[in-house]
């Protein structure tokens, strides 16, 4: 029988058993005898813990006894001294093999079984005694409690931070980072920031392409520490650069006795690869009145209290390289010798974070996740266009962040844009269309409704003001002429920075086509040479093909591109009803697909814009054919495309194939009036196609015998082709 090793318990005991690997052999019971010992048969190979817990406790705080069996197929005892009249046992075994019970570490975790329950009274069978996800000899080599989860102290737990470096326990765990020092590898760069630019926070010799640069000037009385860090911009990113400096001197130095006595100096150096250098120098006893503004203005950084502003650039990386940045900076302890002040550079990403509205497809539904920024290389955003006839205008609102841009809270931003479209013939990007054909909204910024005014003033046309709130964000309304692939670069400045305006994000408004087959449901159309093929059937297909053609097409470019449709099915849809989804959408292209009839021997493919009103005129015949084009020139382009197209495309299956070429008419879905298009205003372009004559029967031999498929599929290419170039090439309306 064993001595006692633990007298708090006594008397009556409640025998259990909590086996934590069961097998077989699970058979202990810890019983308890009149003279006062705990008695269990112990299994061979088996390792045994007890725990304890005072009657007072109720079964709700154990205790690990410092004791440590192993079985030998044979009882254990152990006598108990005390004189309490009852108390509370717990069995906890483990099979594993052992020849060192109280050296081995059963459960992984970097402490001693024996350490376990002596010293730290952690769980030697739980790596995880507090159920946190933090191992418990992790916690005890970094000084937290591995029994708190952070219920008593959030400190102790997972999603702890008690350096302030931005990584919780939980991550500092997994990176192998100190969770109790803010810059692990000493390189002047904290941990979170390194992590968070994807360099490595245990290595001095990773720069990171973005975060802080920070140095304290604890060294000897008069002696200068150096800091030089070589960061780098990724390809098309921006940063704003900020100098802070903090020093523990404040307060002293704010008394008109003690002033002289410190004067810390810190110098920086910031050179951007090219560019114009942000430098500057101060002794911090200089800075009393605005020490006393940066505490009245609460700017406060991680653990440094307070912090003044003292200077910044914004600045952005070319889009074809990356720009880097040398950083080297100088803290001098002047006097003193033990009162540090501080000087931080940070390069702080400049980041969309949302847009709203969602953006909708062809089928007028929202596009799921078409409010998440895209941010890759030549990515650009989309815009809206809301009753384009009347507000002749496409925006969209911007939510922005400049990352650890709290420490600019009350900043004022100045938006401005630049041209990205660049026409196809080559030279300088350029803004296509004009604002001012927009009544409602002819400047560029607007007041962000949705994410809120963020301060917004207009300055002019072309540039607003927002403010940077507590979270280092802002946002606005931009707007952009809606001529399909129109694009602008929205640049910010940040107030008393100096350097070249930061990109926020690049937006573009979207090319817009309706596709018409004609006719439907229980209008037919023509009727084939045959008796049986009608043209609604022909003309579907043609226009369904066009649509997942344009489609495909349009996604190569920018998924928010759009392609609509006036029907799907076999549906009648009025005449009247057709122009208007071309207007109600802001279009830009409206092509209507039909077959023709005619006599026996006709054939050939035509194609149709509307004609002037001085023609309508000149023919008499106002009533049945009236015309009032206010864009006929362009009209007649893209239908000289789209005939050309498509009489190759017949043509490369049937030889007999003729060219009727492009004819002006008064058909009435290419009608300016239906499609919104007016004297001052004309943005979209429309004609109808007729690709052949149905009551020809070689055509239509052609057009549905063995080769029907390959002339559909090559209409929809080309057709597809001679849009989107119609659109890149269409002048500024």
């Amino acid at each position: 029988m064993r001595s006692a090793l633990f007298s708090i318990i006594a008397g009556v005991a409640l025998a259990a058993a909590s086996p934590l690997l069961a097998d077989e052999q699970n058979s202990e019971l810890i019983t308890v005898g009149s003279d006062k010992f705990l008695r269990w048969y112990g299994h061979a190979d088996r390792t045994y813990f007890i725990q304890v817990s005072d009657p007072n406790d109720h079964l709700r705080k154990w205790t690990w006894a410092p004791i440590i069996e192993t079985g030998n197929d044979e009882n254990i005892s152990y006598e108990v001294d005390g004189t309490a009249d009852k108390g509370f046992f717990r069995l906890w075994f483990s099979d594993q093999a052992t020849t060192d019970p109280d050296g081995d570490d059963f459960d992984g975790d970097g402490l001693s079984n024996l350490d376990e329950v002596t010293l730290y009274q952690t769980n030697p069978l739980n790596s995880d005694t507090d159920g946190d996800g933090l191992l418990d000899g992790w916690e005890v080599v970094n000084s937290l409690d591995p029994n708190d989860d952070g219920t008593d102290n959030i400190d102790n737990g997972a999603s702890g931070d008690p350096d302030n470096d931005g990584l919780t326990n939980e991550e500092e765990q997994d990176l192998g980072t100190d969770p109790n020092n803010a810059d692990s590898d000493g390189d002047g760069s904290w941990d979170g920031d390194e992590n968070n630019s994807g360099t490595d926070p245990n290595d001095p010799n990773d720069a990171p392409e973005s975060g802080w640069v920070i140095l304290t000037g604890d060294s000897a009385q008069d002696v200068p520490k150096n800091l030089n860090r070589t960061l780098t911009i990724p390809a098309g990113e921006s940063r704003v650069i900020v100098v802070l400096v903090a020093s523990e001197e404040y307060d002293y130095y704010t008394d008109p006795e003690t002033t002289t006595d410190f004067n810390d100096t810190l110098t920086w150096n910031i050179q951007p690869s090219d560019l114009d250098p942000l430098e500057g120098s101060i002794d911090v006893n200089a800075r009393d009145g605005e020490w006393d503004t940066a505490v009245a203005e609460e700017r406060t950084f991680r653990t440094f209290d307070p912090v003044h502003i003292e200077s910044g650039m914004t600045i952005t990386a070319p889009d074809d390289s990356p720009l880097v940045v040398e950083i080297d900076l100088t803290a001098t302890n002047i006097g003193d010798g033990t009162l540090p002040s501080t000087v931080m550079v940070g390069l702080l990403p400049v980041v969309p974070v949302e847009f709203f509205p969602q953006l909708l497809d062809g089928d007028g539904v929202a596009i799921e996740g078409s409010e998440n920024p895209r941010t890759d290389a030549g990515q650009t955003n989309g815009m809206t266009e809301e009753d384009p006839v009347a507000n002749r205008i496409a925006h969209r609102e911007i939510h922005m962040r400049i990352v650890d841009g709290e420490i600019l809270e009350g900043k004022q931003l100045t938006w401005s844009m630049d041209p990205l479209f660049v026409p196809p013939a080559g030279g300088n990007p350029v803004f296509r269309g004009d604002w001012a054909n927009s009544t409602t909204h002819p400047n560029r910024y607007e007041t962000a409704v949705h994410f809120g005014a963020n301060g917004f003033e207009a300055v002019d046309q072309a540039t607003a003001h927002t403010d940077i709130d507590e979270n280092g964000e802002s946002a606005i309304r931009a707007n952009l002429a809606p001529v399909g692939f129109n694009k602008g670069r929205l640049r910010i400045e940040v107030e008393d920075f100096v350097g070249d305006p930061a990109k926020v994000a690049d937006m573009e408004v979207p090319a817009v086509v309706v596709v018409d087959p004609g006719h439907g449901g229980t209008d037919s159309g023509a009727v084939g040479s045959d008796g049986t093929t009608l043209e609604k059937n022909l003309t579907l297909a043609y226009g369904l093909e066009l649509q997942t053609e344009l489609r495909d097409q349009f996604d190569d470019l920018a998924p928010f591109h759009r392609v609509l449709i006036t029907r799907s099915g076999d549906v009648r849809v009025e005449l009247a009803d057709r122009p208007p989804v071309a207007r109600d959408a802001g279009a830009d292209v409206f092509m209507s697909v039909h077959f023709n009839s005619g006599a026996a021997a006709a054939r050939g493919t035509e194609t149709f814009v509307e004609r002037t009103e001085a023609e309508s005129i000149a023919t008499g015949d106002t009533a049945n054919n009236p015309g009032d084009n206010h864009n006929v020139g362009e009209d007649e382009t893209l239908a000289g495309s789209a005939n050309t197209e498509t009489f190759n495309s017949v043509a490369a299956s049937d030889a007999n194939a003729i060219n009727r070429g492009v004819q002006r008419a008064g058909k009435y879905v290419t009608r300016d009036i239906y499609l919104g298009n007016v004297d001052d205003y004309f943005p979209i372009r429309a004609c109808l196609v007729e690709v052949e004559f149905i009551s020809n029967a070689a055509a239509l031999a052609s057009l549905t015998g063995a080769n029907s498929g390959t002339i559909m599929s090559a209409f929809a290419e080309s057709i597809a082709a001679a849009i989107i170039q119609d659109i890149e090439d269409q002048p500024n309306p």
